[in-house]
């Protein structure tokens, strides 16, 4: 019976290695940059990322990667299903990020919402003085 359950143990281990590293880097940077979302003043500007790994234990997903956040506002744990962003948060200590190889994210795009231009747009402006027949 405990033959049993190490077979099944290590064959899980296996097939979660295969999973997390079938997945291509570049294509998990991708998807890092355009589903986690930060509040501000934090950003994925010069951010540093993890390798794919799988996950164990309660975290999410089959695979999982760590964020480093620029000027050592901390880390951020990345959860992957199938290659997709399924759940993002602040790292903790059985997400093990502290310690392990890290390479930039690569360039964000900063993604806000576009200024509206002046010039091209009118706005109504309340007055407090009402305006009867040009007097």
């Amino acid at each position: 019976m405990g033959l049993r359950i190490v077979v099944a143990a290590c064959a899980a281990l296996f097939v979660h290695t295969l999973i997390a590293s079938a997945q291509p880097q570049t294509d998990a940077r991708r998807e890092i940059a355009t589903a986690v979302t930060l509040a501000a003043p934090v950003s994925l500007a010069n951010a540093d990322v993890s390798a794919l790994r799988p996950t164990a234990g309660p975290q999410l997903g089959d695979a999982a990667a760590c964020v480093r956040l620029a000027g050592g506002a901390g880390f951020i744990a990345v959860f992957f299903e199938a290659g997709k962003v399924i759940n993002y948060r602040r790292a903790v200590a059985v997400d093990r990020c502290d310690g392990l190889a890290y390479e930039p994210l690569a360039p964000v795009a900063v993604r806000s919402a576009p200024m509206p231009n002046p010039k091209t747009s009118v706005q109504a402006v309340a007055s407090p003085v009402s305006i009867q027949n040009g007097k």
